[in-house]
């Protein structure tokens, strides 16, 4: 019967091969097969083709990314523009000055940011605060005459945080969506005892919140009908001592911290007696991050 065998390899059957110079010398040519050189030089200016089209193509997306960019910053600016000046009209009906808007904006993004809102956020709150009492337009001259209002007169006045909002209401920009949020209440107060809604505390929106204080931080700097201007230092210490009842304690906290960056605002941005680094800004709408310039 056959059997299994195993065949033992002697080392010596196996030789030792050196591919050298001369060796690749001997070695046969390989074949020149027809049209392969027309073929590669072919296939090599097609590859340089596309490689050339693709940096065409990438160069073309930098500069349409580039053109979009500037295009939403010529809109941004374009809208930041308008509100300022609307601002404007409901100020100037009311007797005020461009430098209480351009005041307003940039406290109340310097107050947010103290609160650790981003940047986006305080971007947004310089554009639309100024728009708060935009709601005023709509009102009767006779209001703004009296220096005593009556009950229904004062009732007529608190309108125009409806009116504001009515005027903002519905709009696809997030600033002056903002600004309708603002417009209607900026008057609440965080013990409820605020209008048009009686909102409390964190009910009030944030936005709201930081603009009342601003507002009225502001208001009492400037002299009215019935009373002088009070000193900044007293306008502010007014402010906090309606921690908890007027304003909400937390933005209190946060305007005690940035209280040295919101007097240079109010000294620099004072149209009454112009700091020479204020002229540049007074009377125009504020550029983006203008508010940073004062941190």
């Amino acid at each position: 019967m056959p059997t299994d065998s195993i065949h033992t390899v002697d080392e010596s059957e196996y030789i030792e091969v050196t591919l050298g110079d001369e060796t690749a010398a001997a070695a046969p040519a390989l074949p020149q097969l027809p049209g392969l050189q027309e073929r590669l030089r072919a296939l090599e200016s097609e590859r340089t083709a596309a490689y050339n089209q693709m940096h065409r193509v990438v160069a073309d997306l930098g500069a349409l990314k580039q053109g979009h960019e500037r295009w939403v910053r010529e809109l941004g600016r374009a809208q930041a523009d308008a509100l300022f000046r609307l601002a404007l009209l409901a100020e100037y009906r009311a007797g005020g000055t461009s430098g209480k808007v351009l005041r307003m904006g940039v406290m109340s993004a310097l107050l947010a940011h103290a609160m650790g809102c981003d940047e986006a956020f305080c971007e947004r709150l310089q554009v639309a605060a100024p728009l708060l009492d935009i709601g005023e337009i709509g009102l009767p001259d006779h209001l703004f005459a009296d220096p005593a209002l009556s009950e229904e007169g004062r009732e007529r006045m608190r309108s125009h945080c409806r009116l504001g909002e009515a005027l903002l209401a519905d709009a696809q920009s997030p600033e002056i969506a903002l600004a309708a949020t603002i417009a209607r209440g900026h008057h609440e107060r965080f013990n409820g005892a605020g209008y048009p809604d009686r909102l409390a505390g964190e009910d009030i929106p944030l936005a709201c919140r930081i603009v009342a204080v601003i507002d009225c931080f502001d208001a009492l700097t400037l002299k009215r009908p019935f009373r002088e201007a009070y000193p900044i230092v007293t306008a502010a210490e007014m402010v906090m001592a309606g921690s908890g009842t007027e304003f909400d304690p937390a933005v209190i906290a946060a305007f005690r911290q940035s209280i040295e960056a919101l007097f240079l605002v109010r000294w620099v941005l004072d149209e009454a007696s112009p700091h020479p680094e204020g002229r540049c800004w007074l009377g125009k709408p504020p550029e983006a991050g203008l508010w940073k310039r004062f941190r």
